[in-house]
């Protein structure tokens, strides 16, 4: 992003924040901390109403997120206690679990909530993790649009995990 802006700066180093990809990364990191802590966030009422039937029914839930922020988004969202497990960002470097579209930390989820992978029913938002989604060995993958809440169920056939 920087180097389409015609900015070069070094990974790390320097005193002050702008003088290193790292530093504007930390810094970023830092505001958004204070946002969140200050502002807190809600979740979509049509998510949180298919976590409330989810947990009604039973079902373990877990997050799987690149961020390393997903612990204090669930939190200041007052959504962390509907999850038996959270792997995101954080847990994926202490553990060395490479990201997506490796689907490692969706098997450490499955894992931590004694799930077999094949009864995953995992959450798409993005259209690599069709490709994802099969590659972990997942029966059926659904779509939430977050903004209605309104999830779209797919069979993942070897035919419509490619998808885009």
């Amino acid at each position: 992003m920087l180097a389409e802006r015609g900015i070069t700066l070094p990974e790390s180093g320097g005193t002050e924040w702008q003088e290193s990809v790292q530093g504007i990364g930390n810094r970023k990191n830092q505001v958004f901390t204070e946002v969140l802590a200050r502002d807190g966030i809600t979740g979509y009422p049509g998510s949180v109403r298919l976590l409330d039937q989810l947990g009604e029914q039973g079902k373990p839930l877990a997050i799987v997120s690149s961020s390393r922020n997903a612990e204090p988004v669930l939190r200041a969202a007052g959504l962390r206690e509907r999850f038996l497990a959270v792997v995101d960002g954080v847990v994926a470097a202490q553990d060395r679990l490479p990201g997506k579209p490796a689907p490692d930390t969706f098997l450490r989820a499955a894992e931590l909530l004694g799930v077999a992978r094949r009864r995953l029913l995992c959450s798409k938002t993005r259209s690599r993790e069709w490709r994802l989604g099969a590659r972990v060995g997942l029966d059926s993958l659904w779509e939430l649009n977050v903004a209605q809440g309104k999830p779209r169920f797919f069979k993942l056939e070897r035919t419509s995990w490619c998808r885009t």
